[in-house]
């Protein structure tokens, strides 16, 4: 046992104790009366005024009693308390995960009870107590109190509640909390808790970077499903504590991926792939119910493979999980426009699957855009592989210009009638300032100025493609690891560039998908006549894949994926010049208004939940937009599909960048507990006692 304010204490008793020993030490002097009756003598036992200094101390139930009472009265003030079952420091971060699988429901509540309740739940319960516990400020030493901050995250991290040690507004705080239908992201949640450690000082002046000490107990609520977390490092000095929530034989299957091709030659023909994974102990059987504009379309069975835990590489780390893989692929006619839902059932049920323990990722959409053969434009000045190339594809139009003459349609607007506009060595004749005329274009063998964060310069003789993104749609299925372009320019773009690389070499990017106010492109600033890469078959799958991607705004051929966004993030779009009455309608049928920027940029989010945001304005639709009257709704799929969240079952184990911490026991917190309030509680009993002892004496 410790006491925070012993001296306190001491000098209470030694005046408290004392003056009540010495009420009872006096002595009542009474004068000899004679009286005629006995009646009398009730009046004269009631002077309790003492007159005399002494009297021999006798046994007495009621200084015994108060006795007790001041005892407990003086120990209260002392502040006595216990150590539990663990060590708490002064100061806490508390640090909850939210994302999608904290909202599996197989945890109990800390009071016991039938139905289980979601990890969020359990998690906030128990860092709940952890505050109740936290140590309270004295009279005298108020810097004594422990002190808290919340720190909630998924794919992004907020401070909820900055250090205090008012229990209130950190209770209230950690009960605010809902959870968010994405994945989850530690790195940038324990950056900010570092960032409120404190900092050193060097000659009255805090030096950035430095820091004094350790933020504190870095507590982490979470059922450990977290990819980024081998990136997350704390400091050398900091204590983490891995509270580990959720059961480690969890069960759960889950859509990870929804993509829709259609056939290079025949558009009708729409084939939409689904992928299942399980995470469970054992083979799950599924029904997968596919759903177009709401109506039922189709129906298939999976056994999806049960998930197999791999020794690990080294030993102390986790185990390896993998979960099994398999899916389904539904193939119909359909010339229109949809959206298309997938959803999991028990098999021959309409009920989730069995023992399923997480629902967000049981349902997935996508936005599939109307299939339509492309109208494409090449400006060259004779290359006959480019234009062969495109003559082979399946289009509604491929015609060939020299610069010339498409810098006239260029000027007097017709050439719009294109959807795409291939460029070979050329760029167009532009206003000052500007980079690309409205449009979709795919430039070859030069680099368009004026693109924010994007800067061009003379590549080496030689330049080879070291990297690329193999998943991105224009990339599939395209090789180029054995191509060699001889001379030519190279491309540096900045971290907030309207402008992403997609592939590079050894001396910057050479290939990138840019936007700008009214136009997108695809750059490719090294000239593809300058290599053999025109003879190889990917080529040619380069131009169709491209020209399919910057047709349908997400690559038709190449996999759709129109308006994808993933809870955790921000719905970011580009309207038609002129939109206005812009809102956004979200799954549960809330609205918000929306306010283009000057060049038709919205933003809304991070968007919370799964399901269809649609987007309604007045004006001008796209190509994919529907109407309805004078209002244009643009819909966008948001879903989970992230296999960390599928992976439901808990991890006893947290690796942070160079260390693993083990998950300790989450109920039975590590805490100092205050005996104060007990003997406070108690010091009220024996008063209560007191006086009924007091009372019943007096009356006999």
């Amino acid at each position: 046992m410790t006491f925070l304010t012993p001296l306190l204490g001491a000098i209470a008793a030694a005046i408290a104790i004392p003056s009540l020993l010495i009420l009872y030490f006096l002595k009542l002097r009474r004068r000899d009366l004679e009286v005629s009756t006995t009646l009398l003598w009730k009046k004269a036992i009631q002077d309790l005024q003492a007159n005399a200094p002494f009297q021999k101390l006798r046994r007495n139930i009621l200084l015994f009693l108060q006795l007790l009472i001041l005892a407990a009265v003086l120990f209260a003030l002392a502040q006595p308390q216990v150590k539990s079952e663990s060590t708490v420091g002064d100061k806490h971060v508390i640090l909850i995960d939210r994302s999608a699988s904290m909202m599996s429901r197989d945890e109990q509540a800390l009071g016991g009870g039938s139905d289980p309740i979601t990890r969020l739940e359990a998690a906030k319960q128990q860092a709940t107590a952890l505050v109740e516990r936290m140590r309270e400020p004295s009279v005298f030493q108020p810097e004594s109190a422990d002190e808290a901050m919340l720190i909630v995250f998924d794919k992004t991290a907020e401070v909820r509640q900055q250090f205090t040690s008012d229990k209130r507004a950190l209770r209230e705080a950690i009960e605010s909390i809902e959870a968010v239908e994405g994945p989850g992201r530690l790195t940038q949640a324990v950056q900010l808790a570092k960032a409120h450690a404190p900092r050193r000082i060097v000659e009255g002046q805090a030096i950035e970077g430095l820091t004094a000490g350790p933020v504190g107990t870095i507590h982490i609520w979470s059922d450990g499903n977290l990819a980024d977390s081998a990136e997350a490092g704390t400091g050398p000095e900091d204590r983490v504590e891995f509270h580990q929530v959720g059961a480690p034989d969890a069960s759960n299957v889950g859509i990870t991926s929804l993509r829709a091709d259609r056939a290079y030659d025949d558009p009708q023909k729409l084939s939409i792939f689904v992928a299942i994974e399980n995470a469970g102990p054992r083979p799950a059987s599924i029904d997968v119910e596919l759903l177009l504009d709401g109506q039922v379309s189709g129906l298939k069975s999976a056994t999806i493979p049960a998930l197999q835990s791999l020794t690990p590489e080294r030993e102390g780390d986790p185990p390896v999980r993998k979960p099994g893989t398999g899916g389904v692929v539904f193939q119909i006619d359909r010339t229109d426009g949809a959206v298309v839902q997938v959803r999991l059932r028990a098999p021959g049920s309409d009920q989730p699957p069995e023992g399923d323990v997480l629902g967000v990722d049981d349902r997935a959409w996508l936005v599939v855009p109307p299939a339509r053969k492309l109208a494409v434009a090449v400006v060259t000045g004779g290359n006959l592989f480019l234009r062969s190339a495109i003559e082979g594809m399946s289009l509604a139009k491929a015609d060939a210009f020299t610069p010339a003459e498409f810098d006239k349609k260029v000027q007097d607007g017709s050439a719009r009638a294109y959807d795409i506009v291939i460029l070979d060595s050329w760029l167009p004749t532009v206003p000052e300032g500007a980079s690309l005329p409205p449009g979709r274009w795919l430039v070859l063998g030069t680099v368009p100025a004026n693109v924010p964060g994007l800067e061009a310069e003379e590549a080496p003789r030689f330049s080879e493609v070291l990297f690329w993104k193999r998943d991105h749609p224009a990339l599939r299925s395209v090789e180029l690891s054995s191509i060699v372009f001889e001379g030519g320019r190279v491309m540096q773009i900045a971290s907030d560039s309207a402008a992403q690389a997609i592939a590079n070499s050894d001396r910057g990017a050479i290939l990138a998908d840019a936007t700008g106010p009214d136009w997108r492109a695809l750059i490719f600033s090294l000239d593809p006549a300058s290599s053999r890469w025109p003879f190889d078959a990917s080529f040619v799958v380069f131009l169709a894949s491209a020209v399919s991607y910057l047709g349908d705004d997400a690559g038709a051929a190449s996999g759709i994926a129109a308006n994808l966004i993933q809870p955790g993030s921000i719905l970011s779009d580009r309207l038609p010049d002129g939109a206005t009455d812009v809102r956004v309608i979200q799954p549960d049928g809330e609205t918000a208004d929306l306010s283009p920027s000057r060049d038709g940029r919205i933003a809304f989010g991070p968007v919370r939940t799964t399901g269809v945001y649609q987007v309604t304005w007045r004006g001008q639709a796209g190509t994919s937009d529907l109407t309805d009257g004078s209002v244009v709704r643009r819909p966008f799929a948001a879903n989970l599909m992230d296999s960390t969240e599928t992976l439901v079952p808990a991890a006893a184990k947290l690796p942070l960048a160079g260390v693993v911490v083990a998950a300790g026991d989450s109920g039975r917190l590590a805490l100092d507990r205050k005996l104060w309030p007990w003997l406070l509680l108690g010091a009220l009993a024996i008063v209560m006692i007191e006086w009924y002892v007091y009372n019943r004496k007096v009356h006999l």
